[in-house]
């Protein structure tokens, strides 16, 4: 089973060094485990089944933040607040798609997971991804709501914002998570 690292590895070997804005290839050899989840801009994803979602060709340029709070609705405004606090210290210029998905990863874990979460900020080559893990192991489902229905567009709205977006279990619940392109 090779990991990711490895494949990084490999593919330097073979090819010399590879950019950080655009790996050219990528082979997937076990396709059960790793699986191609976008491919804007020439960045590859791959996910396994037991960590979040890296760009093989990179890893974080840094963790900007990472917090826990319950599952109580003042939850959401204050990791929205922590969020945009965050980015705006960090010169991102416009923090307002990282703030919809904040809002909206956040919600969801209030009101269908309802355990405390953690809320993990990640600045990467490209862009920043927002990660939210919850104790639930119930999987976050897209829907295609009524015009008058009051709820069930959280993840509709993350397609539309975010480049990329998923889901994985763990063996504590799950992670959600949405990578956002961002100029600085």
């Amino acid at each position: 089973m090779l990991q990711v690292g490895v494949i990084k590895a490999l593919l330097t070997k073979l090819f010399g060094q590879i950019q950080r804005k655009c790996l050219i290839l990528l082979v997937f050899l076990n396709f059960e485990k790793y699986v191609l989840t976008s491919r804007k801009w020439g960045i590859l994803f791959a996910m396994t089944v037991h960590s979040c979602p890296n760009p093989v060709e990179a890893a974080p340029i840094a963790e900007l933040g990472s917090w826990v709070f319950s599952a109580e609705p003042t939850s959401v405004v204050q990791a929205r607040s922590q969020v945009a606090e965050i980015l705006r210290h960090h010169q991102v210029h416009s923090t307002d798609d990282a703030e919809i998905v904040t809002d909206e990863l956040v919600a969801n874990a209030v009101v269908h997971a309802k355990t405390d979460f953690t809320l993990i900020l990640e600045r990467w080559c490209e862009g920043i991804r927002i990660t939210v893990q919850d104790g639930s192991a119930k999987i976050p489902e897209k829907l295609s709501p009524d015009p008058l229905a009051e709820s069930g567009r959280g993840l509709v709205m993350i397609a539309q914002v975010a480049h990329s977006w998923g889901h994985h279990l763990h063996d504590r619940g799950k992670c959600v998570w949405a990578y956002i392109p961002v100029a600085v």
